[in-house]
C-alpha cells in the first residue's frame, strides 16, 4: 500500500513492507555486509604488509657486540692516525667488558667498580701482565642512544673536550706506548658505557708465582730492554662501594697507583725513596728477564692490602702486576 502526503512543500513516500520484503532485506545486508568486511580486512593486510616491508628497509642492520667493539677500535685508531701514532690492536683480556657491564648495572660512572677495584686490580685478575691506564665515559639521554653515534661522540670528548679532566683521557688515548687495548661496550635504551683500558704489552711470554712471601717473575720481551727497579705501590684490600659513594670524591675523578712504598733492586742497589728489597735474583739475558725477591719486608709494614708492581726501564714501566695480601 502507498501513501502520499505533501507537507509543506515536501512529498514524503511512505512505504509499508511485507515479512517477505524484510527477510529479503536482511538477507541482502548481511551478504553486502560480509563483502564489506572482507573487502576491508583484504585492504588491512595489505597495508600492513606494505608498511612491515617499509619498516624492515630503512631498519639498520641488527647490533653484535663484535661490531660495537670494532667500531670503538676503529674511532680510536683514527684518531691516533691523526696524531701521528700507531694503531693499537684488540686485547684478549676482557677488564673492559667487565667494568663496563657493571657500570651499568649500577647506573654511575666511576673508575672503581663496586667491590672497590681499580682498574689495574682488574686487569691483574683477568690475567693482564702488561701495564694498563684507563679510560670510561658515559652517554645518558631521556630518549634512545644510537650506540655508534655514542660511541663516536664520547671518543671524540676524549679527545677534543679533556679539560675537565686535565686531557688525561686524551693523552692516554694518544700514548705513544700503547699497542693494545681492552675495550668494554654495555648499552641499554638510554645509556651507553665505552670503557678502553689501555696496555702496554711487549712480551712474547710472561708468568708469575710465589711461594709463601717470596715472588719469581719471568719476561721474555718483544723488544731490547735492561729493567733497573720494581717499584712498590700500596692500596688496602678494596671494600664495596655503593653508587652513592661511587657517585662522589674520590671515586668519580680518577685514579693513581696506590701509595708508593718502596722497590726491588739488584743486590747491592739502594732505592732513591722508600724500603729497598734486594732481589736474590735479577737475571737478565737478551731478552729474557728472571728476577726473584721477598716481600716480606713490604708486607711487614703495611699488612693486608693489594701491592702492585711496576716493572721499570729507562723511563718507562711496562707492568701494573697486582698482588693480594690478606694473612
Amino acid at each position: 500500500m502507498l501513501i502520499l502526503l505533501g507537507v509543506a512543500g515536501f512529498l514524503y513516500l511512505q512505504y509499508k513492507p511485507s515479512t517477505s520484503d524484510i527477510q529479503d532485506l536482511a538477507t541482502n545486508l548481511s551478504s553486502s555486509l560480509e563483502e564489506t568486511i572482507e573487502s576491508i580486512k583484504k585492504e588491512l593486510n595489505e597495508t600492513n604488509e606494505q608498511a612491515q616491508e617499509t619498516f624492515e628497509d630503512i631498519l639498520p642492520e641488527p647490533l653484535t657486540h663484535e661490531d660495537l667493539v670494532q667500531y670503538a677500535l676503529d674511532e680510536i685508531n683514527r684518531e691516533r692516525t691523526k696524531q701521528g701514532q700507531g694503531n693499537v690492536t684488540l686485547s684478549p683480556i676482557t677488564c673492559g667488558q667487565i667494568h663496563a657491564e657493571n657500570l651499568l648495572e649500577l647506573g654511575c660512572l666511576s673508575h672503581w667498580d663496586a667491590e672497590g677495584m681499580k682498574p689495574y686490580m682488574r686487569y691483574s685478575i683477568a690475567g693482564g701482565m702488561g701495564a694498563v691506564g684507563e679510560n670510561c665515559a658515559w652517554m645518558k639521554s631521556t630518549g634512545y642512544v644510537d650506540p655508534y653515534e655514542a660511541i663516536e661522540k664520547l671518543t671524540w670528548n676524549m679527545i677534543y673536550d679533556d679539560a675537565d679532566s686535565n686531557w688525561g683521557h686524551r693523552d692516554n688515548l694518544l700514548d705513544p706506548n700503547h699497542n693494545r687495548v681492552s675495550i668494554g661496550v654495555a648499552y641499554d635504551y638510554s645509556n651507553l658505557f665505552l670503557v678502553q683500558d689501555f696496555e702496554d704489552y711487549y712480551f712474547e711470554s710472561a708468568e708469575a708465582s710465589h711461594d709463601g712471601t717470596v715472588y719469581d717473575l719471568k719476561y721474555s720481551a718483544s723488544m731490547d730492554w735492561s729493567p733497573d727497579q720494581i717499584a712498590i705501590y700500596y692500596d688496602p684490600l678494596p671494600k664495596d662501594l655503593s653508587v652513592e659513594e661511587l657517585s662522589k670524591p674520590p671515586y668519580d675523578h680518577g685514579y693513581d697507583a696506590g701509595e708508593y712504598i718502596g722497590g726491588v733492586v739488584p743486590k747491592r742497589w739502594e732505592m732513591g725513596e722508600g724500603i729497598t728489597i734486594n732481589a736474590q735474583e735479577w737475571i737478565i739475558s737478551g731478552n729474557e728477564f728472571h728476577v726473584t725477591f721477598d716481600m716480606n719486608k713490604a708486607l711487614s709494614q703495611r699488612g693486608k692490602g693489594v701491592y702492585t708492581l711496576l716493572l721499570w726501564d729507562s723511563g718507562n714501566y711496562y707492568t701494573t702486576y697486582s698482588i693480594w695480601y690478606e694473612p
